[in-house]
């Protein structure tokens, strides 16, 4: 890993490494993470959590987050997604909120910043596609809980053999869709209000 990490370091235009996405127990990455943080402090690292309805209690969901983010030696970020925008209608605020809530608090407890990635794109049989005001809702609400990073599920639209899956930001050619300049619209909000939070 820290030659991986190395090969990278100097790299002009290098973002960061990816290591997993929503292991039940994400503890065996942290060794991974510190590694690159090492070699790499500027890095993005992504080791992505699952929501805590995955987990029987939210204790043990804040125990897992809790202890991962006490492993991390460089510092760190927990993450998480959770979806909220139901194919149905409306909004699953419990879900939604109880996710920050737990989120939220392991960040303070570990000292870790905390990211989570909201929904842009729907999925036939799950969620539906949100509409600007749902993504200015979601990522607000994330700010509100002392979130330091946001991310999209998904940024582009996913191919057919992912699933299927609405158009996202970024249709399949990687043309902005309409959700496109609704992101760019609330992301001048959020850099005008960031660097007070």
């Amino acid at each position: 890993l820290r030659k991986l990490a190395t090969r990278y370091k100097d790299l002009p235009g290098f973002g960061g490494f990816f290591i997993v996405d929503e292991p039940y127990n994400p503890s065996p990455y942290a060794h991974a993470e510190n590694i690159f943080r090492e070699v790499c402090p500027d890095a993005y690292v992504n080791v992505n959590f699952l929501p805590g309805a995955a987990y029987p209690s939210r204790d043990v969901y804040l125990r897992q987050l809790c202890d991962y983010g006490g492993l991390l030696k460089n510092g760190g970020t927990l993450s998480m997604d959770c979806y909220c925008f139901p194919e149905g209608g409306g909004v699953n605020e419990h879900g939604l909120f109880t996710n920050y809530e737990d989120i939220r608090r392991a960040g303070l407890i570990t000292g870790c910043d905390t990211a989570v990635y909201v929904q842009s794109v729907g999925m036939v049989g799950g969620y539906r596609t949100p509409s600007g005001a749902d993504l200015r809702y979601n990522m607000m609400a994330a700010l509100a809980y002392g979130v330091k990073e946001i991310k999209f599920f998904t940024w582009g639209t996913p191919t057919t053999d992912e699933g299927n899956y609405t158009v996202a930001i970024l249709d399949r050619d990687n043309k902005p869709t309409e959700l496109y300049h609704e992101v760019v619209k609330i992301n001048k909000k959020i850099h005008a209000v960031g660097t007070h939070l």
